[in-house]
């Protein structure tokens, strides 16, 4: 199943573990969208972060073959957590800007450090502790607020 060829209305996509293999464009993914797991597949690709759905609360593209750049200076403000932890996005620093009210975490590691992400820059009014909490996984000493 393409994810990119369904309707605009679609509010919830759970596929995990469905041997999905193909390029991610969030760009094309359905504009209602508020729900979407599918981790544990062969998605490919760069991570699109900035045309994601506005109204996008879960998104979990764990375990898949997806590639940075990765840039969280457009998120949309729904959203309370972004899965990205066992992919291969190698990047020696990832910018954020104000981050959702509602945010909960953006996991980028896991057990597995597929990922290499050496820190995290932005311009976001949280502290750091907080900003600790929801980059799991991330050590303080490598996230920096200007």
């Amino acid at each position: 199943m393409d994810i990119h060829l369904l309707p605009p209305s679609v509010e919830n996509i759970n596929l995990i573990s469905c041997s999905l293999d193909y390029a991610l464009h969030t760009r094309a993914l359905p504009r209602a969208l508020k729900d979407c797991f599918v981790s544990n597949n062969r998605l490919f690709g760069s991570v699109g972060l900035r045309t994601l759905p506005e109204h996008l609360v879960f998104l979990d593209l764990s375990r898949n073959r997806l590639v940075g750049p990765v840039d969280l200076t457009e998120l949309p403000r729904t959203v309370k957590t972004l899965d990205l932890w066992d992919n291969r996005i190698r990047q020696s620093v990832v910018f954020f800007g104000q981050l959702p009210p509602n945010l909960i975490f953006i996991w980028f590691h896991y057990i597995a450090r597929t990922n290499q992400i050496a820190e995290l820059r932005g311009t976001s009014t949280e502290n750091v502790e907080r900003l600790g909490k929801l980059f799991e996984g991330i050590p303080l000493q490598n996230i920096h607020i200007e």
